[in-house]
């Protein structure tokens, strides 16, 4: 019999979502879970625990009238249940889209919002976390668990640099580990500063060995860890000594992208990616079994020539230069052009590695732009990953940015793992622009995105919110950008700025009745109640108890 804590869980949701029982298989063959109906009994199916559990939130959301749209609130609908269902299977096995499914997280853990994003991505089949190591330091074992149960792998990594090496350790003693830069006196033996931290020499023989044994400490420090990262840190200050210049790669082609940078722009991929290649070889001697992520990023966004992705090595391609008027795939798109080279490179060094890529779906073109809901286009784009190799998706996020962005990650959550929503249409007018006015011209676009009429949704009102709440990036967008593209009319901020502001608390009203029937918003910050649908009580992750 199973008693693993991820079965007990599955086991003990389903108790309290439909206040009745279930019986759990697990069988290896199966690509993902399934869902059958026999004598009146729910049967749950799936080669894994964690799949199970997945069957359970996916039940819930199909049949049992709940809505699991953001952390922290579980959305009942009486109206949604279905009262008559038949025998056989309801929902059956399906190989998910993609392997990883996930976040990328770009902020301190929380002890109280923490259990609620981990309830939210294992009630949305996300099973991937990406944090910063210093970040990871700080989590607490019992979270760690509480992650594991849910299917959640973490990676510890993101830019660290200045973690694994830090100047004010190293700098004294070996500073010919740090970057340098030309100057009258020769090389300057000073770190090259980033806005993030600061870049290291990756051809210096002495740092290749330090950082193998600064990535094997890590892991030993945290055993439960598999996945560790290796990246520079975020910026520029790449280091100019004259070894690794003989590495850099002058490219006008890419350049044009940021002519900015132009004087500094090196392209680093052929030092960065022998740098990944000699610490992942030196890793493996003793750990085997741990997977060293790095990242495809900027001016090291493709790989070397020579290099491959063999087993025990991944990379994170960034989306980084994209443009959302163009499929990724239009060569016609400088900008989009330029990311799927990188990728069918990518893709061709594939030799037992992983490739994921690293996207932007919480803010675009350099945060500046409206929160776009993809919709439509997402599904496009992640079957077009999945057709080229990629074994996984994953994206930054915010949590206070769940009601501007919100819509982005349901659906980033719903692609991946081959589920197409029934109600996209109704989800957007629902959570974004019910009620509120707003020009058609302006919200044309979405609609395409979306793949819905323009006339799906009635604009009635203007909203009641002061430009000075909505995000920074509204304003931006507008104030910068919007007259010089022609996109949209310059009078337009002020109100758009209301429907940003619209946006940003709308999904706290659309948790309220939609229907005659009536919906019920069950909030986290109760206790648990096992009990059945259509019970209203709050839902609260349990705070010592990794179930």
């Amino acid at each position: 019999m199973i008693s693993s804590p991820t079965l007990v869980l599955a086991r003990r949701e389903f108790r309290r979502l439909s206040g009745g029982s279930a019986l759990f298989r697990l069988d290896p063959a199966l690509p993902s879970f399934e869902i059958a109906r026999e004598g009146g009994r729910w049967i749950f199916s799936g080669p894994s625990e964690t799949e199970l559990l997945y069957a359970v939130y996916d039940c819930a959301e199909r049949f049992l009238g709940y809505d699991f749209f953001e952390p922290g609130t579980e959305n009942f609908d009486p109206a949604r249940v279905e009262k008559e269902l038949p025998e056989g299977v309801l929902v059956p096995a399906r190989r998910p889209l993609l392997r990883y499914r996930g976040f990328i997280q770009e902020f301190p853990f929380d002890e109280k919002e923490t259990p609620r994003l981990f309830d939210f991505m294992a009630k949305n089949k996300l099973n991937y976390l990406l944090v910063w190591m210093k970040y990871y330091d700080e989590l607490a074992g019992e979270l760690k668990e509480y992650a594991a149960c849910r299917g959640i792998v973490i990676e510890s990594g993101h830019h660290d640099f200045a973690y694994l090496v830090p100047y004010e350790k190293y700098g004294r003693g070996h500073p010919e580990y740090f970057a340098v830069r030309p100057g009258r006196d020769g090389e300057k033996a000073l770190p090259g500063v980033t806005h993030a931290g600061h870049q290291l020499c990756t051809t210096e023989p002495g740092l290749r060995k330090e950082i193998a044994k600064r990535l094997l400490a890590y892991a030993e420090k945290h055993p439960e860890l598999r996945r560790i990262g290796l990246n520079p840190d975020d910026g520029f200050g790449w280091c100019q000594c004259s070894r690794c210049r003989r590495y850099y790669q002058p490219d006008d082609r890419r350049k044009c992208l940021v002519p900015a940078h132009a004087a500094h722009y090196f392209y680093a991929e052929n030092a960065y990616d022998e740098f990944i290649a000699e610490a992942a070889k030196r890793v493996h001697v003793r750990r085997p079994d741990l997977v060293l992520n790095f990242f495809g990023y900027v001016n090291y966004s493709s790989p070397a020539k020579n290099f491959r992705l063999t087993p025990g090595i991944a990379v994170q391609l960034a989306n980084y230069w994209r443009c959302v008027q163009h499929d990724l795939a239009d060569r016609a798109c400088p900008t989009n052009r330029g990311f799927l080279n990188d990728l069918l490179a990518w893709e061709k060094a594939k030799a037992g590695g992983e490739l994921m890529i690293y996207e932007y779906y919480m803010g675009i073109n350099f945060y500046m732009s409206l929160p776009l809901l993809f919709g439509k286009r997402m599904f496009d784009e992640l079957a077009f990953y999945r057709a080229h190799k990629v074994d996984g998706v994953l994206t930054q996020f915010q949590t206070g940015h769940w009601s501007v962005y919100g819509g982005n990650y349901r659906f980033m959550a719903e692609v991946p793992g081959g589920r197409v929503s029934k109600r996209r249409g109704s989800v957007f007018s629902a959570v974004v622009f019910r009620g509120w006015s707003l020009r058609r011209s302006i919200f044309s676009p979405w609609c395409r995105m979306w793949s819905i009429p323009s006339t799906a949704v009635t604009f009635r009102r203007r909203p009641r919110f002061s430009a000075g709440s909505v995000p920074n990036s509204w304003k931006n967008c507008f104030l910068r950008r919007a007259g010089s593209r022609g996109n949209l009319p310059v009078s337009a901020p002020p109100r758009i700025w209301s429907a940003g502001c619209a946006i940003s608390s709308a999904s706290r009203r659309s948790t309220t009745a939609r229907r005659s029937g009536g919906s019920r918003l069950r909030r986290c910050g109760g206790s648990a109640a096992g009990s059945p649908a259509g019970n209203t009580g709050a839902f609260s992750p349990p705070r010592c108890s990794i179930i």
